[in-house]
């Protein structure tokens, strides 16, 4: 999930599904963190659950189309994949006994993420947009292994086209939060609306460490207050253990 306030939204840019698991499971944490104590509501948005690397996010963004039209633009490569986006709907068309079957309800998947999309495009209105990517999730190595269609790494030249699209998007600069491996990722973005924050390995499949999550949202919060949001040097890459 991504949450929405009256001013400000905290969003999941992808590339996988802990981003919107860790900003649902701090919510309260995050409300709190707000210079202006406004409070924060889980609400879903279109890159929330999918495996989606920047590049893709970038394409979508650029072309406006969030979800393919037609059924034949869906495969099944290990989940739903469509191709031209290079992107995977692993929480989509799944049967009763979870497992997949794209001949469910395509029409009806596709109004939801036309419905998503509308949702994403009115976040123009949000004072703060702070936009969430990060490729920490564990499994992505076996995704990758699986499928042969995607890496776990970002480089930072992804990213900062990412950025650029976004703020084209919306027509503005928004804020960008960076969580990766050290090992995933080249090197910080040279944008100042960016800030890296580089984690230490957990345990976890997929979710992520909750209390270095708490970590970076607290720091991030604490550092870019909302009336001065880009202020910082050049791609601060902070280091959380």
């Amino acid at each position: 999930m991504s949450l929405i306030g009256t001013h400000t939204a905290i969003v999941s840019l992808g590339m996988s599904c802990q981003s919107a698991h860790q900003i649902r499971l701090h919510a309260k944490l995050i409300s709190t963190c707000l210079k202006n104590g406004e409070a924060l509501d889980a609400s879903r948005l279109p890159f929330d659950w999918l495996i989606c690397p920047p590049s893709s996010v970038l394409k979508i963004l650029e072309s406006g189309r969030f979800f393919p039209d037609h059924r034949d633009a869906l495969e099944l490569d290990h989940a739903p994949y469509w191709r031209d986006y290079h992107t995977y709907f692993w929480h989509d068309f799944l049967d009763e006994d979870r497992r997949y079957d794209l001949s469910l309800d395509f029409q009806g998947t596709r109004d939801k993420y036309e419905r998503l999309a509308e949702k994403f495009r009115a976040l123009s209105k949000m004072q703060r947009l702070v936009f969430v990517i990060s490729n920490s999730q564990n499994n992505l190595d076996v995704v990758a292994d699986r499928t042969q269609a995607l890496t776990p790494g970002m480089t930072a030249w992804q990213i900062e086209e990412l950025c650029d699209a976004t703020d084209q998007f919306f027509g503005r600069r928004c804020e960008y939060l960076v969580v990766s491996y050290a090992d995933r990722l080249d090197r910080s973005p040279a944008r100042r609306n960016v800030n890296v924050f580089s984690i230490g390995k957990d345990p976890s499949e997929w979710r992520g460490e909750p209390d270095t999550w708490a970590r970076v949202f607290t720091e991030y919060f604490e550092t870019w207050p909302e009336t001065r949001p880009f202020l910082s040097s050049h791609g601060t890459d902070q280091s959380i253990v």
